[in-house]
């Protein structure tokens, strides 16, 4: 086995400035919606609340389906977030720049190209939208998301309540390329929250010498943070991450969605609850 620490291009910045959490006015989006001020006002990170309104339709002559700006439409989802930003300003008790954003399109692009206008530290979801009970739907979304979105993208479950981080369980698969800066930021940043870090992984074999090389690396960087390395035999790394993350009363889990192609996977069929509904914890991936 050969571990490779790979330095590059990192996504997640050393201070948190600005969130946005995307919202379809569904019951579980507002929870989330809440979530996330409460996160920007404990990070002092200004707050931008996103829709998506979906283009009307009509046919031309020719039968061919033609989008059509509807400005009552447009005019009512602005009212919608606005009164939204108002009850999180209230709730905030005035501590955080909130801000609405309406924009016309499916919902993926309007994601992708908000977050590449604004530049987010952080981008807030729901596991659910409209129909509470839909998990497909969500993961094509999620999945898209996933390809097109270069910021930490963070999935919260509707019964997911906020509170500050105390355990996080971080995901790493020593068997691809571990992107040692954005690594080493992400553990930068979860120092604000004070939490413990568990470093997890699975592997065939714990004692040999590469997985011993990159434990030594790992604890190398995080020697001024309280911090666990666990590391488990088995090779289901998915399975193994979240029963553990479960079993120690983990607050946060973070992942790495280029290590791991089950994350995607799991996203775009019906049993995504097996990824988030089965812990109920929000999660990190960071792009």
């Amino acid at each position: 086995m050969v571990i490779v620490w790979q330095f590059c291009g990192v996504n997640l910045k050393p201070d948190m400035k600005k969130i946005i959490c995307t919202t379809d006015f569904s019951r579980a989006s507002s929870k989330v919606c809440r979530y996330a001020a409460q996160l920007a006002a404990q990070t002092g990170a200004e707050l931008y609340l996103l829709h998506a309104s979906h283009p009307s339709y009509t046919f031309n002559p020719d039968l061919q389906v033609m989008p059509v700006e509807d400005v009552s439409v447009e005019l009512y989802y602005q009212a919608r977030l606005k009164r939204l930003a108002a009850r999180l300003t209230r709730l905030t008790e005035g501590t955080v720049y909130i801000e609405p954003v309406n924009r016309v399109g499916l919902a993926a692009d309007v994601i992708a190209e908000t977050t590449a206008l604004f530049k987010p530290d952080l981008l807030l979801m729901s596991t659910v939208g409209q129909l509470p009970r839909s998990p497909g739907v969500f993961g094509n979304v999620a999945s898209e998301m996933i390809g097109k979105v270069t910021v930490p993208t963070m999935f919260v479950p509707p019964r997911a309540g906020f509170k500050p981080y105390e355990n996080v369980y971080v995901g790493i698969d020593v068997t691809e390329k571990i992107d040692a800066v954005a690594l080493q930021q992400m553990i930068d940043r979860l120092k604000a929250f004070k939490a413990v870090i568990t470093i997890f992984t699975v592997v065939k074999n714990p004692e040999a010498p590469a997985v011993k090389e990159v434990t030594t690396r790992l604890r190398e960087m995080l020697h001024e943070y309280p911090h666990v390395i666990d590391i488990t035999q088995g090779e289901n790394f998915a399975d193994a991450f979240l029963s553990h993350a479960h079993a120690n009363k983990a607050d946060l889990l973070v992942v790495f969605p280029k290590q791991h192609n089950w994350l995607k996977r799991w996203l775009t069929v019906s049993n995504t609850e097996e990824l988030v509904f089965r812990t109920g914890l929000p999660m990190i991936a960071i792009a």
